[in-house]
């Protein structure tokens, strides 16, 4: 799956697990972590969070936490790293 994520050109969207979310995107990104890093945990609890990768030229991947708050209730913080 990674190699197919890596290999479009243009936006991608994965969902995925929250146990495991975090060695999916340690995949994507393999050597070259982004700044700043992701967080190791994401609590059960968070359904209204999105994590962007944004590839550089230099070859680090760039991180943002995006709080969706689309539903009442939402959270505004991000994950802690």
């Amino acid at each position: 799956m990674v190699q197919s994520v890596l290999a479009e050109h243009g936006v991608v969207l994965i969902s995925w697990q929250h146990e495991r979310i975090h060695k999916l995107a340690e995949h994507i990104f393999a050597s070259k972590p982004p700044a700043p890093p992701i967080p190791k945990d994401w609590p059960g609890d968070r359904f209204d969070i999105v994590w962007v990768f944004t590839p550089s030229a230099s070859g680090r991947w760039g991180f943002v936490q995006m709080p969706q708050q689309l539903l009442s209730g939402d959270a505004r913080s991000v994950l802690k790293q």
